[in-house]
């Protein structure tokens, strides 16, 4: 009599000299991970997206992506097999490379790649260099990039050579190299810029010395009947001083906010929770100037 298996149901018997059948896992990899993004991208997109940067929901998606891939009827492997392809697809959806640690690092605000090997992060104001976060090589850093894309379903290429995209709690901007089709002359590169919820209030810009406490006592004054200009070199806190002074209006004032590009995001603060009557505002140019809207109509 002739009985025929499926050697994929069974595993190696644990004695009596048969080995283990060993199956290639590796033509079966690719169709599940992308299959396994598209479902977080179209059930999960917000969380895929704050993954990124947050571990602990990163944690939680490691939980989402096993119960999705044990309950395909058509994944069937042996149960240590399929335990190694989980970890395996977990590791290639959630992790970074080389940059996952800054990444994971609320301390750190801006990580700027020049370069695969020039890796610059900005911790607690101050530039640092980062060899050790190198990539290996353009190719791999592109990988990195378009990884981290694919939450909002976009990537770098010949076509769409530069992406500027803002997600809940971080920003991406990145030009693909000219070797592969961009307008990078020197090589991709990528600067991705994490906004904290916590805002440095008044009283803490003083005790850092940002300003004054004379400073902090005319604005109490003053604001928000006047008008207020904050200037100041890289990285002195512009955007951080910025962010504090709707902090000295009553939580029912009316707030604009008109930014090239996000950074501000008022309604992301913890601080400003209790300030409802905020509307945020973006500016859009247009290649042709009669279609332009100057918004201060």
């Amino acid at each position: 009599m002739v009985q025929v298996f499926n050697p994929l149901d069974y595993a190696a018997l644990a004695s009596g000299g048969v080995e283990e059948i060993k199956i290639s896992l590796a033509e079966r990899l690719p169709p599940l991970i992308k299959r396994v993004r598209a479902y977080l991208r179209d059930q999960h997109r917000e969380t895929f997206a704050r993954s990124v940067i947050d571990p602990r929901t990163r944690e939680m998606l490691k939980k989402v992506i096993h119960d999705y891939l044990i309950q395909l009827d058509d994944l069937r492997l042996p149960q240590r097999e399929k335990g190694d392809l989980i970890r395996v697809i977990q590791q290639e959806i959630l992790y970074f490379g080389p940059i996952q640690k800054a990444l994971d690092d609320p301390q750190v605000t801006n990580i700027d790649i020049n370069t695969p090997f020039d890796v610059f992060i900005e911790r607690n104001g101050e530039e640092e260099f980062r060899p050790d976060m190198a990539f290996r090589d353009e190719v791999h850093l592109e990988n990195i990039i378009n990884k981290m894309l694919i939450p909002i379903g976009r990537s770098l290429t010949a076509n769409e050579p530069h992406v500027d995209s803002l997600f809940d709690n971080y920003r991406i901007c990145a030009v693909l190299g000219v070797k592969h089709g961009g307008i990078a002359t020197e090589s991709t590169c990528v600067s991705i810029r994490k906004f904290s919820e916590e805002t440095i209030a008044p009283d803490d810009l003083v005790r850092l010395g940002t300003m004054s406490a004379q400073m902090d006592a005319f604005f109490r004054d003053v604001l928000p009947r006047a008008n207020c200009i904050i200037a100041g070199a890289t990285n002195s806190g512009k955007t951080t001083t910025l962010i504090s002074l709707p902090l000295y209006f009553e939580k029912n004032t009316r707030l604009i906010t008109i930014e090239d590009s996000p950074e501000m995001m008022l309604r992301r603060k913890k601080a400003f929770r209790e300030y409802r009557n905020i509307v945020s505002l973006q500016t859009k140019d247009h290649e042709n100037p009669e279609k332009r809207y100057d918004i201060a109509k």
